[in-house]
C-alpha cells in the first residue's frame, strides 16, 4: 500500500516539476529572440549613424569643393577685367 500512496505523490511532482521546467526553457526562448533582436537594433543603429556621420563628411567636402570652385572662377573674372 505504501509504494501505491508514493506514486500517488511522486507522479503529480513529477508532472509539475516537468511542466514547470518546459515553461522555463519556453521562456528562455523568447528571452534570447529579445536579446538578440536588442542586439540586432543596436547594430543597425551604430551602422545608422556611421551612415549619417560619412554624410555629413561628404557634404563638408562638397561645400568646401564648391568654395574653392567660386573662389577661382571670381579670381578669374577678377584678372580677366582688369
Amino acid at each position: 500500500m505504501e509504494p501505491l500512496l508514493a506514486l500517488v505523490w511522486i507522479v503529480p511532482a513529477v508532472i509539475g516539476g516537468g511542466a514547470a521546467a518546459w515553461f522555463g526553457l519556453r521562456g528562455q526562448g523568447t528571452s534570447r529572440a529579445r536579446r538578440l533582436a536588442y542586439d540586432a537594433s543596436r547594430v543597425a543603429l551604430h551602422s545608422a549613424r556611421q551612415d549619417a556621420t560619412a554624410a555629413r563628411i561628404s557634404v563638408r567636402v562638397a561645400r568646401a569643393e564648391l568654395a574653392r570652385a567660386l573662389a577661382e572662377r571670381s579670381a578669374g573674372q577678377a584678372d580677366g577685367s582688369d
